[in-house]
């Protein structure tokens, strides 16, 4: 039996499909890498913003339509879309034979060996553990870095968001557990770990009583081997010095962090129901720099909150310019039911939000630009991963870039002696606000 698993969504999501397809071969089905060639497909969806449900939506009616006309025997959808919806997914897709929930992944093979028996039933998610699946060993989906996720949902409660009510809340692994995963993708030869969670900050406190994120970080640069670790998702005020510290003294660590702020206008924080104010993201982020002054930074910001005004925007603008973040994305506020902004009054006319989203992306186009111009001359070790269309070239990630969300760097080679996988030092000779551009710095010992 061929099985095909599609998945939607962040990083998080990856590795819950990463598991799930480790239990499915383990039980004896071949993973298919082309629907046309499989028997069932397993969709694992993302639910958290309306762009991210209507994506789900319509890849669901693409298989259902595969379905209805023969040419798939099954299909099973999972993930935040399918835990937040299951009745709708049943009645407006009756092809959908399971809808499985966010703590029901590590029941996949059981429920497509009742499938092929014929006595499974359309069940409703069940509340459960939403960690236990991480215990089980796993494949990256690249051969080059592989995804640690060191805890489940998010205590955070900000108004716009629907992940507490998704995931559930905040539940760490422990370290040694973390530990043991990481030198599995250490010793499969894969080159970079990055931490995820939803807030890696509070990393532990509710498995120890304290967040533990210092101790981990500790942890996982005293491993043997040959790669490198990276952060992602931190919130500012929960940042202590004792993690900064830990971070700058890391070996195996890069100066790098995901920081998402949301905003700059106290007003529209507060709206939010976020805990930071202008002046703890600033501090934060100068006690970062100070720590670590080759850090790269990278935020997320959201415009078109409810009650959002010119002047919030404003305070966004100068906000950023301040930070000088050298990555930035930014979102569209997106109304979801269930969450306390959903009621708010004073939408923002969606055609405002996305001139407004327009102006803080071309701000950050330009200090892109500029950053990427200074980097001119420095020598920066890339990880080489893919190969440019042309086939001229390698594209790879330095320090300064997170896969999918950064741009890679286009890296000509001196030697043919230089391979995928491969970490080298390159210098950067030409750069726009799109990228960077580089040669190798030095010829590999044969």
């Amino acid at each position: 039996m061929k099985i095909y698993l599609e998945t939607l969504g962040c990083a998080k999501n990856q590795v819950d499909a990463e598991i799930m397809s480790r239990l499915l071969r383990d039980r004896g089905y071949i993973m298919a890498f082309d629907i046309s060639e499989c028997d069932i497909a397993v969709l694992n969806t993302c639910g958290f913003i309306h762009a991210a449900k209507q994506e789900a939506i319509d890849r669901i009616i693409d298989l259902a339509d595969l379905k209805k006309n023969g040419d798939l025997a099954g299909l099973v959808v999972t993930g935040c879309l399918s835990e937040r919806y299951a009745k709708d997914i049943y009645r407006e897709f009756p092809e959908v034979d399971l809808a499985l929930g966010v703590s029901e992944y590590g029941q996949i093979a059981d429920r497509l060996d009742a499938m092929q028996a014929g006595t499974a039933v359309k069940t409703l998610p069940q509340k459960g553990d939403t960690i236990a699946h991480l215990r089980v060993t796993h494949e990256s989906e690249s051969p080059y870095y592989a995804y640690l996720k060191i805890a489940e949902g998010c205590d955070a409660h900000c108004t716009y968001c629907a992940i507490p009510g998704i995931r559930g809340p905040q539940r760490s692994r422990p370290v040694n557990d973390i530990c043991m995963e990481a030198r599995q993708h250490i010793h499969a030869g894969r080159k970079e770990l990055i931490i995820i969670a939803q807030d890696i900050a509070l990393y532990g406190k509710d498995l120890y009583g304290e967040p533990r994120l210092a101790t981990l970080i500790r942890a996982l640069d005293d491993l043997d081997g040959d790669y490198r670790l990276r952060l992602l998702y931190a919130y500012a005020h929960n940042l202590t010095e004792e993690v900064i510290e830990a971070m700058a003294r890391a070996r195996h660590l890069v100066p790098y962090l995901d920081l998402p702020i949301q905003h700059m206008s106290p007003a529209v924080l507060k709206r939010m129901g976020r805990r930071e104010t202008p002046f703890s993201i600033l501090d934060t982020v100068k006690r970062l720099r100070l720590a670590m002054p080759k850090i790269t930074l990278r935020s997320t910001v959201m415009v078109g909150f409810p009650g959002e005004s010119a002047r919030d925007i404003a305070t966004l603008r100068l906000g950023l310019e301040q930070l000088k973040f050298e990555r930035l994305g930014c979102f569209i506020y997106s109304p979801e039911e269930g969450t306390p902004a959903y009621l708010l009054p004073d939408r923002v006319d969606p055609e405002l939000s996305a001139a407004r989203y327009e102006r803080i992306m071309s701000d950050q186009a330009a200090r892109m630009a500029k950053w990427h111009a200074s980097q001119v001359g420095t020598v920066r070790r890339v990880l080489l991963e893919n190969v440019s269309e042309d086939g001229l070239a390698f594209l790879g990630r330095s320090e300064s870039e997170a896969p999918d969300v950064d741009p890679e760097i286009l890296v000509y080679a001196k030697s043919a002696h230089i391979e995928l996988g491969m970490v080298v030092p390159v210098t950067i000779v030409e750069a726009d606000q799109h990228g960077m551009t580089g040669v190798t710095a030095y010829e590999p010992a044969q």
